[in-house]
């Protein structure tokens, strides 16, 4: 292991506390280091790429420069459960819109109407609490 934490020695430099303790986890996982050499991630952005590639989960999705971190947890989260993620997967939704979205989809709702990131936060969020308040009517 000794060897593996020299190769990131030049980019663990740029690092301290936390996001160290992130590379050591990510390093004694036995993970490919280019799947975080490749820009300066947060220590909880190298987090959630861990977590998604001990899960075997395709971490490309969202390892984008464009997600931050809120949006990187959102994805994974949804992986993590098994989820449609592409209704949401889309650095045009801030994280609490993918969130909201994600809600739905945890409540088995269509988001079809809402997952479209020209519409307001607050659209969304009133239309899925619609969507989900009617299916739990029909119960």
């Amino acid at each position: 292991m000794f060897l593996e934490l020299i190769k990131f020695h030049g980019y663990t430099g740029k690092y301290s506390g936390y996001d160290r303790n992130e590379i050591y986890y990510f390093v004694c996982a036995k993970l490919d280091p280019n799947e975080i050499n490749k820009r300066k991630l947060l220590g909880i952005e190298i987090k959630y790429i861990r977590l998604g590639l001990e899960k075997g989960f395709d971490v490309s999705i969202y390892t984008k420069p464009e997600y931050d971190y809120a949006q990187m947890e959102a994805i994974y989260e949804g992986m993590e459960q098994g989820l449609d993620i592409s209704w949401y997967a889309n650095p045009e939704f801030d994280s609490f819109k993918m969130r909201i979205i994600k809600l739905g989809l945890e409540k088995g709702v269509d988001v079809s109407s809402v997952a479209k990131p020209e519409l307001d936060s607050y659209d969304i969020f009133a239309e899925i609490l619609k969507l989900i308040h009617e299916k739990e009517k029909l119960k």
